[in-house]
């Protein structure tokens, strides 16, 4: 799972430290969760930064194939 996180949502003032572990914490039981935090961002992180999360899901889709693949992990 793909956790794209809002630095500036309503935790805005939490350092980035803080802001990862209150949502590390919350997706601790699911499987291979990956957190990205993206600064000067809000509620909607695809309008604030476009590019970013795109970049973000790519990886995230990339890091997949990479298990799936023979030989990966």
């Amino acid at each position: 799972m793909l956790a794209v996180l809002a630095a500036d949502s309503y935790r805005q003032g939490d350092s980035d430290r803080e802001i990862r572990s209150f949502y590390g914490e919350l997706l601790a039981d699911l499987p291979a969760a990956a957190l990205v935090l993206l600064p000067q961002s809000r509620h909607f992180a695809t309008q604030d930064q476009p590019q970013a999360v795109s970049a973000a899901i790519e990886a995230f889709v990339d890091a997949l194939h990479l298990r799936q693949a023979p030989g990966g992990t």
